[in-house]
Formats: C-alpha cells, structure tokens, sequence
C-alpha cells in the first residue's frame, strides 16, 4: 500500500498547489493493509503532509473486523469462517481472467480452482471461456464459507427443493472460498470491535508518540547518528544463481539467466501475445 498512498498524495499535494483549493474540502481514505495501532501510525505519519493543509484523513479497516466477536455474534460470518481466519498464514490470488482476481484464505477451494484452470488450458479454451468457466466456478461460494449454506437448484419431480441448504464443518471448508485480505496472515485472536477501534485510533497515536518522545527514563535520547553494531554478510537468490558465487560467475560469463515463465508456474498467455 506505501507505494500507492504516496503517489496519490503526491498527487493531491499538486493539485491543491495547482488549483489553489481549500484542503478541508477534500477527504482522503486509506485502505490496505490497516488493522492495528503500527499500521494506523504508517498512515498518520504519511499523510501529516496532507493535515498540516486540513486535508480530511481516514482510514477503512476490512479483513480486522472479522476477527471480532461481533462479527460471528450479528450472523454477518459464521463461526467457522472466522476460526478458518485465524488459521490463516498466507493468502492466494485466484484470477480468472486478467483483472480478475480474488484474494483468499489458502483453503482446499483454491486447490480446486486451479486444477479446473490447467484442465480448461490443456483443453484449449479461449481466455473469455476460461474465465467465464472460472467465475461460475466462483460464484456463491463466498456465501458458502460466510454462511455455510449453499444454493440448490436441483429439482424432485414437480417439486422444487429448499433454495439452500445447509453445510457441515467440512463440506464448508471443501467448498467455501474464503476471501480475505493479507492481514489475516497477522492476526491470530479475536477482540470486540471497541477494542480494534481503540487500538486503530488510540494505539495509533500512543505509537506516533513513543517514536517522538526520548527513550526510557535512564537511557538517555535516542541515538541519531551510527550505531555500534555492524551487519557483516552478502547473500543472494536469484534466477540460475542460489548464491552470489555462481552469481558472479554468471555475470563474467555471459549467462542468460532469464527464461519463459514455465508453464506449470502461470499461463503467460493470458497476459501476453505475440
């Protein structure tokens, strides 16, 4: 998110300068990323520049709130959803097409998803096929893991079932896709929504104020210039060099360490064509 607030606000600086408009008519609302007291004190200290001209500024919290009691409390998520955010470490992007991609929960679903997109490759699909294949593929099953009910269309003679119905813990987590943002990854215990609102808010400036103020009573002021301890090493990973030895070595001779995107890795097809 850093990169995209500060183009924008570099942006918004030069359009007030331009236009020569009042700051307090415009607001500004951040997004990505923003769920604690640190993440709320990275957007204060960046966009001081857009106070000091009464710039307007928030922010909006999105994957936090499922982490609160409320949230399970009001229906808005059931209990299993919020116990599969908790477990979350990582997220994945399933992109159907190119511009759409869905962020979630890295759950069985996405194994699903992608086994269903290299079969409608090898099978030769056009892009517009695959991703309409994949978007139906997608479709409800939010509400799946949300909710854990899943539409039935199915039909018993003349008589139509139930619209929904119901899933257990399991079909839940097989055929629910969880989506959530990367914070999810960060997050591991619940709290009430007052609580996240005061660590937002409250928290936010009580860590603005603790990198302001000197360090503890008896250290003295934080140290500004170099410090005593130095960082020793080089180390390096990149393409047909796990090391900065055959790194080297590739440089003085001449190797071309940069191919096609293999494959079985993502299909450049979609993204690109010659």
């Amino acid at each position: 998110s850093f990169v995209l607030w500060e183009s924008m606000i570099q942006v918004i600086l030069e359009h007030l300068q331009t236009t020569g408009d009042a700051g307090d008519a415009y607001h500004v609302v951040f997004a990505g990323g923003i769920h604690d007291a640190r993440s709320a004190a990275m957007v204060a200290a960046l966009s001081a520049v857009l106070s000091e001209l009464n710039v307007r500024v928030g922010v909006l919290i999105g994957t936090a709130y499922l982490f609160t009691h409320e949230a399970v409390q009001s229906g808005a998520i059931v209990e299993g959803f919020q116990t599969e955010a908790m477990r979350c470490n990582q997220t994945i992007l399933l992109e159907s097409g190119v511009g759409h991609a869905t962020r979630c929960a890295d759950t069985e679903f996405g194994k699903t998803f992608l086994d269903e997109k290299r079969r409608l490759i090898r099978e030769g699909k056009s892009k517009d096929e695959i991703r309409e294949a994949l978007e139906r593929l997608n479709l409800g099953r939010l509400r799946i893991a949300s909710k854990a009910i899943m539409r039935d269309d199915s039909f018993d003679g003349e008589k139509a079932r139930p619209a929904y119905v119901a899933l257990d813990e399991g079909g839940q987590l097989r055929e629910g896709m969880y989506m959530i943002g990367q914070v999810a990854a960060l997050r591991d215990q619940t709290c009430t929504i007052e609580e996240l609102h005061s660590n937002v808010c409250a928290g936010g400036v009580e860590v603005l104020n603790e990198f302001a103020a000197p360090a503890a009573v008896g250290r003295g002021p934080r140290c500004s210039g170099p410090s005593d301890i130095a960082i020793i090493g080089m180390s390096c990973l990149l393409p047909k060099a796990a090391d900065k030895g055959r790194f080297w070595e590739n440089i003085l001779n001449g190797v071309r360490c940069t191919d096609e995107v293999p494959a079985e890795r993502w299909d450049s097809e979609l993204y690109f064509t010659t």
